[in-house]
């Protein structure tokens, strides 16, 4: 009857919903015990009418419906070349440790540990499909809970997780230009396109309200005559140079925030800057 299915069987329920599994993620069912709402109790789990399918009088259902599958990026017995982005054939072991929430080594080997499931993740749209080591080279091991634990000692937290459906893992592939193979452990994660933060409308804003206190600076000193000494003055040609600046800038950062600044308005904003720096350390 095995022999009847495909690699990938689609398994319809009674909700018209379609669920993927791996032939070798196949559980029987039929010796469960069946519930009176139609659910059936198998192994420790409890399988609802929507999470399996009868086929030829045989239950069956996929096994990562309740415990953790993990991501391989190619089938057994093969690895992913990063170059050539195919899955080719290897003789080294696949092997990655799995560790618990406190770094102890759970297993060296993670076919004894987890299930798998052979393709690439599926990210979302404003996410890239990245070679994790293009971007971290330490520590790359996967947890008992099935997250991609990755070392980054410059970070706080000094790690990085992502849960199993972002990430696949296996043994990759590299060639230099003289044809000499190496392998490695590696992983296609699913990272978030980071957008820089912009402050732009909070920075302006502040220095707009500068720009009000220092004019009030000036006119104090400007106003009393026992202020208008040459200590005075000398304060005052330095507030009015920063109250410039403070302008400059701040038109600059919203007319970028609005997307609406032209070359030779920047340069000459830049050029008004640089001589206001330059009259206020004179």
């Amino acid at each position: 009857m095995w022999k009847l299915l495909s690699l990938l069987i689609i398994v319809s329920n009674s909700a018209s919903q379609n669920i993927t599994c791996d032939k070798n993620n196949i559980v029987n069912l039929t010796s469960g015990n069946r519930l009176p709402n139609g659910d059936i109790y198998y192994d420790g789990h409890k399988y609802k009418r929507s999470e399996y399918t009868i086929h030829n009088g045989t239950i069956i259902s996929c096994i990562c419906l309740k415990q953790i599958c993990i991501l391989k990026c190619c089938p057994r017995g093969m690895g992913y070349h990063s170059k050539k982005k195919i899955c080719v054939e290897v003789e080294e072991p696949f092997n990655v440790g799995v560790i618990d929430e406190y770094l102890r080594v759970q297993s060296n080997n993670i076919s004894e540990y987890f299930n798998f499931e052979f393709r690439k993740p599926r990210c979302n749209i404003n996410e890239n499909r990245i070679r994790l080591k293009q971007l971290y080279t330490k520590r790359i091991e996967v947890r008992s809970d099935g997250q991609l634990y990755i070392e980054v000692p410059s970070s706080i937290p000094p790690w990085i997780l992502r849960g199993p459906d972002k990430y696949c893992v296996d043994t990759f592939i590299h060639e230099d230009y003289d044809g000499n193979r190496a392998t490695s452990v590696d992983a296609l994660v699913c990272f978030m396109e980071e957008k820089e933060e912009e402050h732009y409308v909070f920075s302006s804003t502040c220095m707009i309200i500068s720009c009000l206190f220092i004019i009030a600076t000036v006119a104090v000193y400007g106003w009393l005559p026992e202020l208008r000494n040459l200590h005075g003055c000398v304060l005052m040609a330095y507030l009015l140079c920063l109250f410039v600046g403070f302008v400059g800038m701040a038109t600059m950062q919203i007319m970028l925030k609005i997307d609406n600044i032209g070359l030779e308005t920047c340069v000459g904003l830049c050029f008004l800057l640089l001589k206001c720096i330059e009259h206020k350390t004179a």
